[in-house]
């Protein structure tokens, strides 16, 4: 019995080491275009129409999900959060200007997904982030042979879309379920000249 215990911890201490490292290499893989400052991403847009370029600034914040989460200074989302007793991460990006892509919610949600294997969608479901439509979808999935729970949420506004994901470690979810409503709910989007 207490092997099998034992045996239970080392696997589950594995998965949430290997998660955390996983999800710190996805957040990794490109270089941010703004910068973080006083609670807010901000980025310079130029958006190209016939004969003019307009400049504008993106400002956004997704909900602050407590005190649980610390802000991952590393990471190439625009905006990210590791909790490591639940070995998850949340993060939001955005795609702007000439990397928006004008596809439907579902296309774009999908495209999140690209990855993983073994996916089980658990729910799906549209709310408004905001003031605009979004669809969120949670599953359990496999990240390189890893078990994982996903919640991939999707949302248009103005000339960007904006992808706000939470990754962790089966059961995950569940627990932080309250800070990821948080999480997406309280996201804010201005633009400013």
């Amino acid at each position: 019995m207490g092997s099998k215990r034992t045996r239970a911890s080392v696997t589950s201490l594995a998965a949430t080491l290997l998660v955390s490292a996983i999800a710190t290499s996805l957040l990794s893989c490109t270089a941010t275009r703004g910068r973080w400052s006083e609670g807010w991403y901000s980025e310079q847009l130029s958006l190209k129409g016939s004969g003019h370029t307009q400049r504008m600034e993106l400002r956004y914040q997704p909900g602050e999900p407590g005190n649980s989460w610390i802000k991952s200074p590393s990471a190439a989302s625009d905006i990210a959060y590791y909790n490591e007793a639940m070995g998850a991460t949340m993060y939001a990006d955005s795609s702007c200007a000439g990397r928006y892509e004008d596809a439907p919610l579902v296309v774009l949600l999908n495209h999140l997904l690209f990855g993983f294997t073994e996916v089980e969608v658990k729910a799906e479901y549209e709310k408004e982030l905001s003031g605009r439509a979004a669809l969120t979808r949670e599953a359990s999935a496999r990240l390189d042979g890893v078990p994982i729970e996903v919640a991939a949420t999707v949302t248009k506004n103005g000339p960007c879309v904006f992808d706000l994901v939470f990754v962790g470690t089966p059961g995950s979810l569940e627990i932080a379920h309250e800070q990821h409503q948080t999480f997406l709910s309280g996201l804010i989007v201005e633009y400013q000249p």
